[in-house]
């Protein structure tokens, strides 16, 4: 083993068996930068690309497979796995190749969010939880989830997310928030087109094990060289207790065996 493998509890690493195959998961290791950096670009959306991904129709546009705006490059996943308000997971196949990753961070008491926090103020059912989990530093904030395009895997983001929660659990993590993208325009020299593309993959696979929409970020306007786009993030919370359960009850009736500490 590699002296990154040594360096990570068996108890964080799984095994999920599908009916055909099986996944691997476990901590980021600086072994995996170069593949999730290169997993990064294949969904990256550019200037070059965009015709494609922000299409109403195409199969691959980002309301069917989700996409990246701003991409991780190695060297900010070096950072990311060198930060300890940082937890990320990998996902690979049986051949050793990683097929999916996920990392969220988290906020320390001594940096609480309240600023970030504000605008759910009306959220009311949501508020007064949110805020303590803020105070006690158990509230994780933001992430990013992608995948390999034909990994062959169904329901691959439920363990990916389960194993994820579970270190984050094992951190003190009880809340977290997330904003899932939706694109309502774009231009590109001078031309302004009208859309409304919401990352549905993205907002399924969250509210499937029981993520609640909560509400609406203020407006994101990106700059990518030439192409404008302007998004409105929508809110989701999730509650790591009831999210663990979740996932199990689906890897279950999708008859996946998940096998914790297993390498």
């Amino acid at each position: 083993m590699s002296k990154n493998t040594v360096s990570i509890p068996i108890t964080e690493y799984a095994r999920v068996i599908y009916p055909k195959g099986k996944i691997s998961l476990h901590p980021l290791m600086n072994e995996d930068i170069p593949a999730v950096a290169e997993l990064y670009r294949e969904v990256w959306i550019t200037a070059q690309n965009f015709r494609e991904r922000l299409s109403m129709d195409n199969d691959r546009s980002f309301k069917n497979i989700g996409g990246m705006f701003i991409i991780q490059d190695a060297e900010s996943l070096k950072k990311m796995l060198h930060n300890p308000l940082h937890i990320a997971t990998v996902a690979k196949n049986q051949q050793g190749q990683v097929i999916a990753f996920i990392g969220i961070g988290f906020i320390s008491p001594d940096r609480a969010a309240h600023d970030k926090i504000t605008y759910f103020d009306w959220c009311r059912h949501f508020d007064d939880e949110i805020r303590q989990a803020d105070r006690s530093g158990a509230l994780a904030w933001g992430g990013e989830m992608i995948s390999a395009a034909n990994h062959l895997y169904p329901s691959f983001s439920v363990p990916l997310i389960h194993t994820q929660f579970r270190l984050m659990q094992n951190r003190g993590i009880r809340l977290t928030l997330g904003e899932i993208y939706r694109v309502t325009g774009y231009s590109r020299d001078g031309a302004a087109i009208e859309t409304d593309l919401l990352n549905e993959r993205s907002m399924a696979a969250f509210k499937r094990i029981g993520a609640v929409h909560i509400g609406e970020s203020p407006t994101k306007r990106l700059s990518l060289d030439s192409l404008q786009v302007t998004i409105h993030p929508q809110v989701i919370c999730c509650d790591i207790n009831e999210a663990l359960k979740a996932t199990c009850r689906v890897m279950h009736d999708k008859n996946l065996t998940y096998q914790k500490g297993v390498i």
